[in-house]
């Protein structure tokens, strides 16, 4: 990756301070019990409308277990392995570090809030699947956010940055659409109201600007890995 440039740098700063007073309003909102009456309407009305849709319902199901931490785990080694391949992957595989530095801080910090918040999951008349613990953030969207995030990151001003346009846009649509499919897959199977992903995209995308501003600053020592 290059030396992260000025554009980059006020990119990121952007992300960070806008995501984190997302996350915060929503959290001020949620803990306010404002988003109570509406997270239980909504609910209700995505359980019923799941009721004689069992395609869909697989596919969520499938979706949201590629949506988990352990996902994440093989891609991060292989792009940290890629390097030392050949060249052809080495620029892919410069991607490993802030890969896996962001799905790391995300994954323990989600965890760190769930327990300060304590805010529960939607009834469980609603789950069409086993869900345990607390429900605020979404760890599932706040993962799949910030793995979005360092794609977009990568492809504009890091490893993948030369190639062209086409390349570009298509990969950050295919991130944000996976990121999103993980959240709304959630929320279907009625694990999740739609505070506990909207925070978890915001919490995901502040904690992958904080680790790339990090990462960046670093990356003369790093480029060569």
């Amino acid at each position: 990756m290059c030396v992260i440039k000025t554009k980059c740098a006020a990119a990121l700063s952007a992300v960070m301070t806008i995501s984190f007073l997302l996350f915060a309003a929503i959290a001020f909102y949620t803990v306010s019990g404002g988003a109570e009456a509406i997270n239980a309407r909504l609910s209700l009305a995505v359980y019923s409308f799941s009721m004689d849709k069992p395609a869909l319902t697989e596919l969520c199901k499938i979706i949201s277990n590629i949506g988990y931490f352990y996902f994440y785990l093989p891609f991060c080694a292989v792009l940290l392995i890629l390097p030392k391949l050949t060249k052809a992957t080495r620029a892919i595989g410069n991607s490993g570090v802030p890969m896996a530095m962001v799905m790391t801080a995300v994954s323990l910090s989600n965890h760190v809030l769930k327990q300060i918040f304590k805010i529960p999951r939607p009834d469980e008349a609603y789950h069409l699947v086993e869900a345990s613990g607390y429900g605020f953030p979404s760890g599932h969207s706040s993962a799949a956010a910030a793995f979005a995030a360092v794609i977009i990151y990568s492809v504009f001003f890091g490893a993948l940055s030369s190639r062209g346009r086409l390349f570009k846009n298509a990969a950050s649509a295919a991130a944000v659409s996976f990121a999103l499919s993980v959240g709304l897959s959630r929320i279907y199977l009625g694990v999740h109201s739609v505070t506990d992903v909207s925070a978890g995209f915001a919490w995901g995308a502040f904690t992958a600007a904080v680790c790339l501003i990090f990462f960046g600053n670093r990356d003369k020592e790093l480029k060569n890995y």
